[in-house]
């Protein structure tokens, strides 16, 4: 299967900001709406653009996301911690009747009980439950019973379920931020056409709305270095040197 291509963000701003600019921008097209239509930007385009951001502010952010991974964490920890005390109890069980060295004891690996994933977790579970009938009837005299065995099967089954919740909701928070990339450089791109348009419709005749389509990328008052360049040009003013 071929992996999904990681989208990156085109766009040095917050979300915030990006969302604030489409707004004004939208204000100042509609204001200028008749300059704009001989530059292929109708009404109806106007009002998809302002959709767009409706559409994209109204994405579940990634903080919502995070939680969900965090409670499915939480139920996984919980349902690893029943089972590994489950398992727990009964590797003492086949220790004490048969030793570490024995190969009744050696055949469960119990030693991926410790620091061990998820995944190897859940294979020793699936050896209780394969080998453990088999041994039920030696190891009754530990206290063993069909329905401890039982218990560690269920708990298994609630262990991998949790599990697989829980990457879902991981896999979920990843899809769901490669598209809401997407849908905001689509709008960022909107937006610079926009601003590009105006620019050059305003350069040499009207200053105040020249910069009403100005973006500024950065938080801070000073404007980058791309916007430098476009901004209108100004007349020079030639100094005249006082004679001596």
């Amino acid at each position: 299967m071929a992996q999904r291509k990681v989208v990156v963000r085109k766009y040095n701003m917050s979300d915030g900001d990006l969302s604030g600019h489409c707004r004004m921008i939208r204000m100042c097209v509609q204001r200028d709406i008749l300059d704009f239509m001989n530059r292929g930007v109708s009404e109806a385009f106007i009002e998809a653009f302002h959709q767009q951001r409706l559409d994209w502010d109204s994405f579940d952010e990634d903080v919502v996301k995070v939680g969900e991974i965090t409670q499915a964490t939480e139920f996984k920890d919980a349902s690893e911690e029943k089972l590994r005390l489950a398992l727990r109890t009964y590797r003492t069980m086949v220790h004490n009747k048969w030793g570490i060295n024995h190969r009744n004891y050696r055949v469960y690996k119990f030693e991926r009980l410790h620091h061990t994933t998820d995944d190897i977790l859940h294979r020793l579970a699936r050896t209780v439950k394969l080998v453990g009938p088999r041994h039920l009837a030696d190891l009754a005299t530990e206290g063993l019973t069909q329905d401890m065995l039982d218990n560690i099967d269920q708990l298994d089954i609630q262990f991998e379920l949790d599990m697989d919740l829980q990457q879902n909701a991981q896999t979920e928070r990843e899809i769901q931020t490669q598209e809401r990339i997407e849908m905001g450089n689509s709008l960022y791109k909107e937006m610079m056409r926009l601003s590009n348009i105006g620019k050059d419709l305003y350069a040499t005749t009207n200053s105040a709305r020249y910069k009403d389509y100005i973006i500024y990328h950065e938080p801070s008052t000073k404007k980058p270095k791309e916007e430098k360049a476009d901004q209108p040009p100004k007349t020079s003013k030639i100094s005249k040197k006082k004679s001596s």
